[in-house]
Parts: C-alpha cells; structure tokens; sequence
C-alpha cells in the first residue's frame, strides 16, 4: 500500500500560509505593503485584541476590478509581475501572490474594494480558504479588508499568540516602521477603544515627531557621505 498521498487542497494552504503568516504583525505587513503598492495616501488600520479578533486596513488606493477581486485570493496570482523578465525590475513591495490566498486560508476575510471612477464595488468574503463569496458592494474608492479570527481553523497555531498587549506590541512596531519610511503618506492606527496615533504626511523630522511623541526641535539630523538619519540632542 502506497505510503506517500497528495494532500487535500485545504490542508496544503493551512501548511502554506504558516510560511508568511506567522502571527497577527505579519498580516499587518502584507496588507499595509498592498496598500502602499496601490498608490494610497492614506492608510488607517483598526486592531482588536492584538490583532488576532480583528486586523482591518483601509485605504484610498486604486481599488481592484470586480473581475479581478476573486482572483486576488488565489495563489500566485499577482498583478505586479507577469514574466521572467519582470524580476530583474521589481518595483513593488510584493510581488509572489502568495499573502491573501495565505491570510485567507486560516481567517475569516472580507474584501470590499471599488476602483476611481466605478459606479459600485465589489465585496469578496472568504472563511478559512472557502470558495469566495462575491457581490456588489457601495463602497467608497480605495480598498478595505478585515482580517477576523486568525488561526481560528488552527488552534495548534493559535495557542502560540502572546496576549493581546504583546501582539499589539509587535503590531506597533511593523506599523511604524513602514510609516517610518513612507512619510509623504498618513497613517492612523487604532487600538480597540485607545487613543489613535495620528502620522500626518509631512518630513522625516515630523514623521518621527509623529511617531515616538518627540519634540521635532529637539532632533538633529545627520548627514555624511557615511551615515544619513536622525538623532535626539542632549535632553
């Protein structure tokens, strides 16, 4: 009797999404690098308990086309590369296909998305790697997506996750470091019921102001042929 077997579909994507989904913060990154690559300006993302009841990302990008929206949720389907060639010029944050057929696969996910100038959006909703459910949707332009119940299909990965404070710890920090280097873009990140922080687009000196609640005079900026960044004075 044959010992090696092909693994059901569903098993195979649970196995799959463990190599880019790791925990609530490495949802947040694929989405927040989606947006960026969608031209957004303005970024906000809504977190409960740590990310891992719900990670929603908003933002007033190019939005996808109806008959594209479903397909976003396949693997290795992508709009940024279509040949070999187009390796050798990446200019996207991503670029594999792989992260929302990953997220997808071990979440409760709802895409709602409508493109500049459409009439009507598109809502696409997935649970743990189901067929899509696809419908109209009155959307404003851009794209939102929640990400609810991560690991919900998974416990053994679930059981892993710190507490609701460390993962929004771990949250807090891709989310920063990706507003860090974006400046010309605002991002706004709420907590549950918490106070958002609010990054207006503006210079690095004030993104870094906005960021870490510093005061813009007290920072010094440095620029060598060898070294180019930012530091605080004496106090």
């Amino acid at each position: 009797m044959s010992r090696i077997h092909i693994l059901d579909k569903s098993l195979a994507s649970k196995i799959a999404a463990g190599e880019v989904v790791e925990r609530p913060e490495s949802v947040l990154k694929e989405l927040l690098e989606n947006s960026i690559d969608a031209g957004a300006t303005m970024i906000t993302v809504h977190i409960i308990e740590g990310g891992k009841r719900l990670i929603k990302v908003t933002d007033n990008g190019s939005g996808i086309a109806k008959e594209d929206a479903p397909l976003a949720f396949l693997r290795h389907a992508t709009s940024k590369i279509s040949t070999e060639d187009d390796l050798e010029r990446i200019m996207t944050m991503g670029f594999r296909g792989e992260a929302l057929a990953s997220i997808s696969a071990v979440s409760r996910v709802t895409l709602r998305t409508r493109r500049p100038g459409e009439v009507e959006g598109t809502s696409v909703i997935i649970e743990g790697g189901s067929e899509p459910v696809i419908s109209d949707d009155g959307c404003p332009e851009g794209t939102t997506i929640e990400i609810k119940d991560i690991f919900y299909n998974t416990p053994a990965r679930l059981k892993f996750l710190r507490g609701a404070e460390a993962e929004y710890g771990r949250i807090l920090e891709i989310f920063k470091r990706i507003a860090l280097v974006n400046p010309d873009k605002r991002f706004r990140i709420i907590h549950g019921s918490g106070r958002p922080l609010d990054a207006m687009p503006g210079t690095l000196r004030e993104r870094i102001a906005d960021l870490f609640g510093v005061d813009s005079k007290q920072l010094i900026e440095i620029d060598t042929p060898d070294l180019k960044g930012v530091i605080g004075n004496h106090e």
